[in-house]
């Protein structure tokens, strides 16, 4: 694709919502999970999962982009019912309809909820993913086992660091029930788990020139130096940006709370742009 000034420098600063709204327009269109301003394509900044979630719902919203946090609002509602099942699993009803609640509640979740934003989507597909895991553990089903890798894959692609849940899984089937580790069902989740990181990894081959590359580095080199950066320690205590003064590790910390801002960091849903800038695309 053509491009601009150098990493798209003249389209800063754009509301993160708009460029996921972009790709799923362009992807529902057939043009590729590209964004095209004034007559100049470049590449993506965001991995695939979250705009092809988008892409596929725009249809039969009319395909109207301002209704696209309708489908957030959908994904922060399957996160609550995931959210409560999962913990009724694991505990008992009072649990769950507490943990239900909790996260209903959370002020930065229910801001969330209404944007075009990837952060409730990627929650609602791991709880999913834990989801199915449990019942391909319980039962030992090659289908719940190829579903749960197709969910974790999918993870992968809307927030890379969703990539713990492949250490998680895999200690938590080796240290509760090893002897029930079987080749086939490992085989049917690392088949469903290859389809959406494949799918990036051509994506990345195709406008980076390598499958190992990241358009977060292409837009933002200085920030994102390589690809697995946000996997170091480090990234959650430096600054980064004007918003996070005290590190990620603090800034969502107090996000979580409800006390977003207390240090004097810039709110978390305003990376170059405020909460409402980014709403409804």
């Amino acid at each position: 694709a053509g491009t601009g000034f150098a990493n798209g420098q003249e389209l800063w600063p754009m509301p993160d919502a708009v460029e996921y709204a972009a790709m799923a327009v362009n992807l529902d269109r057939g043009l590729g999970p590209v964004l095209h301003f004034a007559g100049i394509s470049y590449p993506p900044r965001y991995t695939i999962g979250y705009p092809l979630i988008l892409a596929a719902a725009y249809p039969l919203l009319g395909n109207r982009p301002e209704r696209l946090c309708l489908v957030t609002a959908l994904t922060a509602l399957v996160a609550i019912a995931g959210l409560y099942l999962l913990t009724l699993w694991a505990f008992d009803r009072p649990s769950a309809i507490l943990a239900g609640l909790l996260l209903a509640t959370s002020p930065h979740f229910l801001g969330l909820s209404t944007c075009v934003m990837s952060d409730v989507p990627a929650l609602a597909v791991v709880v999913l993913a834990a989801l199915a895991f449990l019942y391909a553990e319980e039962k030992e089903s090659l289908v719940a086992s190829a579903l749960c890798g197709l969910l974790v894959g999918l993870a992968v692609t809307i927030r890379v660091t969703n990539g713990a849940l492949l250490a998680g899984m895999l200690a938590a089937a080796l240290l509760v029930q090893p002897r029930r580790l079987q080749f086939a069902r490992v085989l049917a989740f690392a088949i469903g788990f290859t389809a959406f990181p494949g799918l990036q990894a051509w994506e990345n081959l195709h406008y980076f020139g390598s499958m190992l590359s990241s358009g977060y580095v292409f837009w933002l080199p200085e920030v994102y130096r390589s690809v697995f950066m946000t996997f170091e320690l480090r990234f959650l205590f430096v600054r980064l940006f004007s918003m996070y003064w005290h590190g990620s590790l603090v800034s969502y910390a107090l996000a979580m709370l409800g006390l977003d801002g207390l240090l004097g960091q810039l709110t978390l849903g305003s990376e170059f742009r405020t909460l409402e800038h980014a709403r409804c695309a």
